[in-house]
């Protein structure tokens, strides 16, 4: 085999490595954008009531995730019932944004509307 042979064989060797690894990578979806987990409610649904809502519901506004879902239920149950959303801002994690994001998606219903805290 010549020299000239050679090389064409190991080009072309070498664009059929290539066009195997893209189409591999294409195939498994490497280089793709990844999936993005968006954590919004349609705004068609009711507001999610802060004083009756489980954590699991809560995990329905955008921006709260189990954790801060739990912490709700926990301040819900040291303090008694939520008389204002902006409560919310005790809760080591939201933020004036996050309540303003989720605002228009929560509401406050009194359960015991005679008692003080």
């Amino acid at each position: 085999m010549s020299r000239s042979e050679m090389g064409i064989l190991i080009g072309l060797s070498a664009v059929a490595l290539v066009s195997i690894s893209i189409r591999t990578a294409h195939h498994y979806g490497w280089g793709e954008d990844p999936i993005a987990v968006v954590n919004d409610r349609p705004s068609t649904l009711p507001p999610i009531d802060l004083n009756s809502a489980g954590w699991e519901e809560l995990t329905l506004l955008p921006g709260i995730g189990e954790s801060r879902a739990k912490q709700i239920i926990a301040y819900r149950e040291r303090v008694g019932e939520i008389r204002d959303p902006g409560e919310l801002r005790q809760i080591s994690g939201i933020s004036d944004a996050l309540l303003r994001r989720i605002r228009s998606s929560i509401t406050v219903r009194r359960l015991h509307p005679d008692r003080e805290r």
